[in-house]
């Protein structure tokens, strides 16, 4: 990380995006030592406006700036629940249990609320924002088993109403500070009267609980990150039995139902898949990449497919499932 951060100083110069850096077990090609997945504004659109909150502790050497607003959207760098100038106080006190406690706490919830108001609240409000403007999370955790204690703090911070959110599991460790349990950036929009929540039925299955399928505001549909789940877990069709498991295929299963999910969602916004600008897949095997890619050329025949993929631990946000996606959508 300190080559990275070196090499993106020299090349950024003095305006280093909004960013969030994790550890994760495995890239698209072995022994790549990093992946990049970066969203921009197109030459003619919107001037990029960076903003330094006060009173806001930023990491030592990453040099990004915590905000950037573009058009009507603001994006909010990665917070870890650190303290300190440069974060070097490592994880805040009041974000761990007192050394010795057993019940006077819990972690990720002390870690997840200190995170909220601590960090994203000061820094949506550098951008004149709110928690109540937040219409996309990214939501990294050490621990996939902590995502219950997690979504009961998210859920009370956005009074039941949380934002697209897509978890990601992460490598143990998987932040800058080795005990962190969780690291959260957001995205904003400044039009709050435009955003609706979109998405119901089967699909929301596919998604943690209490989060929405998918938030449409302004001419973007950005969705929670889905999982090829039912009520009863992992979809039928994509369990293979042993004796069937040179003949069928899991993950083209998994992804045929995503896809059909996106299909719907998207036509209960009033779009179409075939607008799709961003697709952001966590596999827990990237053997199955491939595959999964092959189902997508197979559904969008001659769409151009903006893929990002990462290997994650399993298990994802539901035991069975080896793909997570996350896209975009242009929705006019």
């Amino acid at each position: 990380m300190p080559f990275f951060h070196q090499a993106r100083r020299a090349a950024c110069g003095s305006y280093v995006a909004p960013s969030t850096s994790i550890l994760q077990p495995g890239t698209l090609i072995p022994g790549a030592a990093m992946m990049t997945d970066m969203i921009a504004v197109a030459d003619g659109g919107p001037p990029v406006e960076p903003i330094q909150p006060s009173g806001l502790d930023l990491p030592s050497t990453s040099s990004f700036v915590p905000v950037a607003k573009a058009g009507d959207f603001a994006f909010v760098a990665g917070f870890l629940a650190a303290c300190g100038e440069g974060d070097l106080g490592g994880i805040a006190p009041e974000a761990k249990v007192p050394e010795g406690h057993l019940w006077k706490g819990n972690r990720i919830q002390l870690e997840t609320r200190y995170v909220i108001q601590e960090k994203l609240v000061h820094a949506l409000a550098g951008a004149g924002l709110g928690l109540e403007d937040v219409v996309k999370a990214n939501v990294f955790l050490w621990d996939i088993e902590d995502v219950p204690a997690f979504n009961q703090v998210w859920a009370e911070a956005f009074k039941g109403q949380p934002p697209a959110t897509t978890i990601v599991p992460t490598s143990q460790p998987g932040f800058a500070i080795a005990d962190a349990r969780i690291e959260i950036n957001v995205v904003a929009t400044t039009r709050r009267n435009e955003i609706a929540k979109v998405g119901q039925g089967r699909a929301s299955a596919a998604v943690c609980q209490g989060h929405p399928v998918a938030v449409r505001t302004g001419d973007l549909l950005i969705f929670s990150g889905m999982v090829a789940a039912d009520d009863e877990g992992l979809i039928p069709a994509a369990r293979i039995e042993a004796d069937r498991r040179y003949v069928s295929s899991s993950i083209e299963a998994q992804m045929e139902y995503l896809i059909d999910l996106a299909e719907e969602v998207c036509e209960s916004a009033g779009t179409s898949l075939r607008n799709v600008v961003r697709i952001s897949q966590t596999h827990t095997d990237l053997a199955e990449f491939l595959p999964a890619c092959r189902v997508w050329e197979r559904r969008l025949p001659g769409v151009p497919l903006p893929i990002s993929a990462a290997k994650v631990p399993a298990p994802l946000i539901v035991p069975g499932c080896s793909v997570q996606l996350d896209l975009w959508v242009y929705a006019p």
